[in-house]
């Protein structure tokens, strides 16, 4: 898991001889998870603070603009000398 700068993993140890099939889950911010958590009934949720959050931001039905997310660069696989 890489959620942070550089973004870099070492996957020689998940490799075998021969073809293999990489796949690359990518998660969201948290910032865009509680964009949509607040349009969600409370059961459907996923993110709980325990409280309610008083930003102005983060009033319910109040839409900001969500930020970029996502796979945003190309994804290289180097190999090791």
């Amino acid at each position: 898991m890489a959620w942070c700068p550089p973004w870099r993993l070492d996957i020689s140890g998940a490799l075998k001889a021969g073809s293999n099939e990489l796949e690359i889950e990518v998660c969201n911010t948290w910032y865009n998870r509680i964009q949509l958590d607040q349009f969600l009934p409370e059961d459907k949720r996923v993110v709980d603070f325990g409280y309610k959050l008083r930003s102005d931001k983060f009033k319910p039905g109040a839409k900001m603009p969500l930020l970029p997310a996502g796979l945003l660069g190309p994804v290289r696989i180097i190999a090791a000398e």
